[in-house]
């Protein structure tokens, strides 16, 4: 790693939580869900959106990974035009990366966002990080709408 090993913030973040993540949930009014997994998601304007905390370094949660699914599905035979339209996407936009895959005969399309907070995290940053994800996870899916606004069943996507 390019870090130095010692290198410590000089301020001291909390840690990322799921509480934290579903605080900013609640501060913003959102519905949210948990899964059975234990792994908070909602659901926003044709995606459903989860938010895993991820474990780096240790075994404390020192990360976020924020993962959208496009609830819409194609069939396997428009990955190579799906695939097309997220590296368009991936090439003109800094975040989040998007990525296709087929499972069981259809092509679905995720959004996902990676954040690594070893040190911990402000709650205005964090407030940052799920509300920039979300928006731009539906500006990404927005692209897949205009493009396949006929071919696209409606699905469950997950």
């Amino acid at each position: 790693m390019w870090r130095k090993q010692n290198a410590q913030p000089e301020a001291q973040n909390p840690p990322i939580t799921r509480d934290r993540v579903e605080a900013v949930m609640k501060a913003n009014d959102w519905k949210y869900f948990i899964d059975s997994d234990g792994v908070l998601g909602g659901r926003w304007d044709g995606c459903d959106v989860y938010f895993n905390l991820l474990t780096l370094f240790g075994d404390a949660p020192d990360g976020l990974q924020v993962r959208a699914y496009w609830r819409r599905e194609l069939a396997a035979a428009a990955e190579v035009a799906a695939a097309t339209v997220a590296n368009r996407w991936n090439r003109e936009k800094l975040f989040p990366k998007v990525y296709v895959s087929v499972h069981d005969g259809k092509c679905m399309v995720r959004a996902e966002g990676n954040f690594p907070l070893r040190y911990g995290v402000a709650n205005d940053q964090l407030d940052d990080f799920v509300n920039c994800s979300i928006t731009t996870a539906i500006q990404a899916f927005e692209q897949f709408d205009a493009h396949f606004f006929e071919d696209a069943p409606a699905g469950d996507g997950l």
